[in-house]
């Protein structure tokens, strides 16, 4: 039977796979198996990794391979010969300079690039277009999604190559690793545009009190409800204006960042509601990110202070610009998803919900959300080739095959997992992102993470699966829980206002839920690979973010 959903090119050789490279890795990060259209398009992304690993000639990677069984993504590092290294590091050291001095500008004009790029998309009215112009907006979306993958995976490549400079630089000059509580100050007190957009989200909590509304969120479950309420008063209709105004802004966002097949805010604005709840549950009197923030500059700025006059004089310059770039990954790291992650899928989703609608008249398709069981080029020409062509039997196999695959849990590795450590660290992606959990047995812990932020909490812990019911499970966490996920994302970030703590099966230093959590001083133990299998909602557990470990206290 045909695996990969008639895919060849990401079908999974048993033999010459693992013949040609030592060790894979499952990628939990960005959730569970995904349907046929958005593996292709999240394949397609994936392939500028390595496009932009050689774009900068990174020295020590040419990028990852990626393949598929089962619906799982799984990847590999590709390493250059020893042959190939000396002319990598010949260009990497012309190229670098310009980028390192120039790197803030020339990712402002990136952003106002896509941006740009991504208007004609947001001023659509998708339902009104012509089957030639609903046509000529699905084939463009593609092509915007993949510009948007090759800003995207530069700078990524960018910024993750030089913050591991940064990191081996304290390492072996300092002698100060990345869980040093020093190193960690260096990281935190930074604003950004996702922040901006929480502080929205704020205000408009804020507003439901002003309003005397907040009654109505908190005692109303159903999110949809919740706005019924709201138009049956003017006080009511008052706020949803300002909450309009709030998702037309900032709504470009899908249920899960990197899946399009899920719902925007836009089309929805009711998935914005658990954000507003989790504010409303907040005991801060103010939005509690910009009190903290203060706090940690003061101490990075010290802890910065601290650093540099350890350094020798005549390398101070270069240690300082280095560092610089180490802390500027973190806000790229957030504010890409914003600029980058939301608006193209939410564009892709649009663009394809369109376009399914039409297939689905048109008899091509049964429903339709059925064009997520297509591919591209299968989807594209009968919007316009009306009564012509019928997909509904790969559609159909497709969609068996989807059910099988979201069922499996796979191996988080496979092969040889002593070679984990060697290959990922010569990648400066993978160092960052892979879970390989530093076990400390003297702890006898429960689990152990890859990386922490510094402090310990103890709280009932809640639970977070992906996906539309994970997100209406965000409104139910109470003050003081402990946040246990597969991965966090930007859409979750007001509920680390209220959290005691958290915990995730994936990622690394510059995971999500590690820099918020920094931002908000909360402990948290990332890349533990098993925490939600061995964690239930509702069990007492205490987050060790000084020790990187996480204890189950009622088993």
């Amino acid at each position: 039977m045909p695996t990969s959903y008639d895919l060849p090119d990401l079908e999974w050789d048993e033999e010459n796979d693992l013949k040609n490279f030592r060790v894979w890795i499952v990628d939990f990060v960005h959730g569970q198996p995904f349907m046929p259209l958005v593996v292709r398009e999240f394949f397609t992304f994936n392939m500028f990794h390595s496009w932009a690993a050689d774009e900068l000639s990174i020295p020590t990677s040419k990028g990852l391979l990626w393949k598929a069984v089962d619906g799982w993504l799984r990847f590999t590092p590709v390493v250059p010969t020893e042959d190939e290294i000396p002319e990598r590091i010949r260009i990497y050291k012309e190229k670098m300079p310009p980028l390192m001095e120039n790197h803030e500008k020339l990712w402002a004009q990136d952003k106002d690039v896509m941006m740009g790029l991504y208007r004609p998309f947001l001023e659509a009215e998708f339902e009104k277009l012509s089957d030639g112009e609903a046509w000529r907006l699905f084939n463009d979306s593609f092509h915007v999604f993949e510009k948007q993958a090759q800003v995207h995976l530069y700078w990524f490549w960018f910024y993750y190559q030089f913050y591991n400079e940064f990191r081996n630089a304290c390492r072996e000059m300092l002698g100060i690793t990345e869980h040093d509580p020093l190193f960690k100050k260096l990281l935190a007190g930074f604003d950004n545009k996702l922040f901006e957009v929480d502080r929205w989200l704020w205000g408009l909590a804020d507003r439901t009190r002003e309003l005397k509304l907040d009654n109505t969120f908190l005692t109303i479950e159903d999110d949809d409800q919740v706005i019924s309420a709201l138009e049956e008063s003017d006080a009511g209709r008052k706020w949803l204006g300002e909450f309009r105004k709030f998702v037309k802004t900032h709504g470009w966002r899908c249920v899960s960042m990197n899946d399009f097949e899920t719902p925007t805010w836009v089309e929805r604005p009711s998935l914005a509601i658990p954000r507003i709840k989790a504010n409303l549950q907040s005991k801060a009197s103010a939005f509690g990110l910009d009190e903290e923030r203060k706090h940690l500059a003061k101490e990075r700025e010290e802890a910065e202070r601290e650093i540099l006059a350890r350094v020798p004089l005549e390398r101070r310059e270069w240690f300082g610009l280095l560092m610089k770039l180490g802390q500027a990954t973190g806000v790229f790291s957030e504010e890409h998803a914003y600029y980058l992650d939301m608006f193209a899928w939410s564009i892709v989703h649009h663009a394809a919900e369109e376009a399914g609608r039409r297939l689905a008249r048109a008899g091509v398709i049964d429903e339709p959300h059925d064009i997520y069981f297509l591919l591209k080029e299968e989807a594209r020409w009968p919007i316009i080739a009306k009564g012509t062509i019928n997909l509904r039997r790969q559609a159909n196999r497709r969609k068996e095959e989807y059910q099988r695959n979201i069922k499996n849990v796979p191996e988080p590795f496979y092969g040889d997992l002593s070679a984990l450590p060697e290959v990922t660290s010569t990648n400066p992606v993978l160092s960052l992102f892979t879970p390989y959990p530093i076990v400390k047995p003297e702890l006898k812990a429960d689990l152990y993470g890859t990386v922490s932020t510094p402090g310990v909490a103890e709280g009932i812990a809640h639970l977070i699966s992906p996906g539309i019911e994970g997100e209406k499970e965000l409104a139910k966490i109470k003050p003081g829980e402990i946040l246990v996920a597969p991965g966090t994302n930007p859409s979750m970030t007001p509920v680390f206002g209220i959290i005691a703590g958290a915990v995730t099966d994936g990622g690394g230093a510059m995971a999500h839920a590690a820099i918020i959590s920094r931002e908000y001083a909360i402990p948290a133990v990332v890349g533990t690979i098993e925490g939600t299998r061995k964690i239930k909602t509702g069990q007492r557990i205490r987050v060790d973010g000084d020790n990187c470990a996480v204890y189950i206290l009622d088993k």
